[in-house]
């Protein structure tokens, strides 16, 4: 909160108040704020009922996040497949239950082993000779 009989803001200190001679004045040529104006596309962006209920909105899965499934430049198929078969893995060997320290080790080296497949399917499908 600004208090300006204590010079203050949320009761820290201000620095001195500038005189209004030393204050900068606009110049002719330099741009000044310019004002939003309220679009109507920005309306419907940001209401929920034009965009449908929250629920709708997927959240990825690990292996998905893991995968990258949305990075798809090329956007071919087979990378996409390539990504959703490794992702299905990955999210496999995250369901076990309870494992033990060695288990962990495991899947953590399996996960690994997965995505270096998946990094060199897709380069293999996307390489130019």
């Amino acid at each position: 909160m600004i208090n300006e009989e204590k010079n203050e803001v949320d009761g820290a200190e201000l620095g001195p108040e500038i005189p209004e001679s030393e204050k900068p004045v606009d110049e002719p040529g330099v741009d000044a704020p310019v004002e939003e104006e309220e679009n109507e596309f920005e309306l419907v962006k940001n209401d929920p009922e034009a965009n449908g209920p929250a629920e709708d909105v997927y959240e990825l899965s690990f292996g998905e996040k893991l995968v990258g499934i949305g990075f798809n430049p090329s956007g071919d198929v087979r990378v996409a497949k390539i990504k959703s078969l490794c992702a299905e893995i990955i999210n496999e060997l995250t369901a076990i239950n309870e494992p033990s320290d060695i288990t962990k080790k495991i899947i953590n080296d399996a996960i690994t082993g997965v995505l270096t497949a998946q990094m060199w399917a897709v380069k293999a499908i996307t390489f130019k000779d």
